[in-house]
């Protein structure tokens, strides 16, 4: 493994400058040239490394696949990561360095994607690459979408008539390397995500703005309704959604699986990983409850009226806002979107309300299955660190669909930091993380080996 890790370093490093300086922004339809340039090149590198690979289309951006079968009774391990990015902008967001260009210093790597996750992509396909070129007596289905940050609008796709002749057999466990340890000192292997539900609120209440001095105190001023009804939706203060029967489905707190949440984290280390400057007034356990077991709702922008620079005397006639709700296992996105449509109706009928792209399924399995235990040994031997069993707050939509097409256990193992900058200015990757996650991946790969596939 040694020889292994020093030679591939370089090579990691070649395939994520290539991968990065592709910008895979799936929400930007001018992207789809790069995202095919990506998806082409991500099927040459798996074809490099022994595996069978090629481009899968769907009705939007393709999927990159790729297997290697060593035995058909043998294990089969199914792998899943996204190449699609979040949007960068270097001026807008104070990136220090250009979000393409790939950038390293030290042992760190700068840019667009290297965390979320095209790093961790690579360090679970070194790894698999590394199992392959033992001869280990295991078989791999490797996946890497193109459209996670969008979604996952067509991912379904991979599972109808063609399936079957891309995975055989079915795989015993699918392991996602995109997702984050609690902190540099405590790795997490996660076992639930929240859903996410995406929509706007949009009122029009003029043909066009008019001048406040003619119209103001009269015509209706659609940001301030807008505001108010948000606040009739949301408790600014406690982040309590008010919308009736949201909480309906809303499972209770298992003390045991509490406890375990909470082991080490800390407020404090939490601010500071992300950059918080202040926080909700709660308690630890209550922090942890409302990051990872409760439903939110989260106003990701307002917009209208006038947004030049210096000010312009005028009453808006249109705005929108775009929410966000993260959902938790139990709650269906399609009945809390419905019944957001009906309170809005009954506040004020005249907001319109409209689905966006990005809604994703909660998700959550048994942490006591043995895939996991296995992996949490592992991470603990190799990092010399005690491995927490996590739920994230996060969502992937992918996942999802894979429990409900598979009947394989789903194992969530990112390597990322908070620190890293998921979906922020200024992302970056180490190559310590991608090290242990070879190193970790490599180790499950071949304790899986040992397993006998039921089929």
């Amino acid at each position: 493994m040694e020889k292994y890790l020093l030679n591939t370093r370089s090579e990691f490093e070649t395939h994520l400058k290539e991968l990065v300086e592709m910008p895979t922004v799936s929400a930007e339809p001018e992207r789809a040239g790069d995202i095919r340039r990506c998806a082409e090149y991500a099927a040459r590198m798996l074809g490099a490394g022994g595996f069978k690979s090629g481009v899968f289309e769907t009705a939007g951006n393709p999927i990159v696949i790729g297997q290697y079968i060593h035995d058909e009774r043998a294990q089969t391990v199914m792998i899943y990561n996204h190449l699609d990015v979040q949007p960068a902008d270097k001026e807008k967001e104070g990136w220090r360095t250009d979000p393409f260009t790939f950038t390293k210093i030290g042992d760190k790597y700068f840019g667009r994607g290297t965390t979320d996750d095209k790093g961790p992509a690579l360090a679970a396909f070194l790894a698999a690459h590394y199992a392959v070129w033992k001869k280990l007596p295991i078989n791999f289905f490797i996946v890497w979408e193109l459209e996670e940050e969008s979604g996952s609008t067509n991912f379904h796709e991979l599972f109808g008539d063609r399936y079957p002749f891309l995975c055989r057999p079915d795989p015993d466990v699918v392991i996602v390397s995109d997702g984050l340890w609690r902190d540099r000192e405590h790795p997490a292997i996660e076992y639930g995500l929240r859903g996410n539900l995406c929509f706007s609120l949009a009122l029009q209440t003029a043909d066009h703005d008019t001048h406040s001095g003619c119209t103001g105190g009269f015509a209706r001023n659609p940001i301030v309704e807008l505001c108010a009804l948000i606040s009739r939706m949301v408790n600014a203060v406690t982040g309590d959604i008010k919308i009736p029967g949201i909480y309906r489905k809303v499972c209770g707190v298992n003390l045991e699986e509490l406890e375990n949440l909470s082991r080490g984290f800390d407020q404090e280390v939490f601010k500071k990983a992300w950059g918080l400057h202040t926080t909700r007034k709660m308690t630890n356990e209550e922090a942890v409850v409302s990051l990872k077991l409760l439903p939110t709702f989260e106003v990701v922008n307002i917009s209208g009226g006038y947004e030049g620079p210096g000010f312009k005397t005028i009453v808006p006639h249109r705005t929108e806002a775009k929410i966000s709700m993260r959902l938790v296992p139990d709650q269906n996105p399609e009945q809390v979107l419905e019944a957001v449509k009906k309170f809005v109706a009954r506040m004020n009928p005249d907001v319109e309300v409209r689905a966006l792209r990005g809604t994703a399924k909660p998700y959550a399995s048994d942490y006591k299955n043995p895939y996991f235990q296995m992996l949490q040994q592992i991470v603990g031997e190799v990092t010399g660190k005690e491995c927490a069993l996590d739920r994230s707050g996060g969502s992937i939509g992918a996942v999802g669909t894979m429990a409900e097409y598979l009947k394989a256990p789903i194992v969530l193992f990112g390597l990322s930091l908070p620190e890293h900058g998921y979906h922020a200015p200024n992302e970056y990757f180490e190559w310590s993380q991608a090290e242990a996650g070879i190193r970790i991946f490599a180790e499950y790969f071949e304790e899986i080996s040992k397993l006998k596939s039921p089929v």
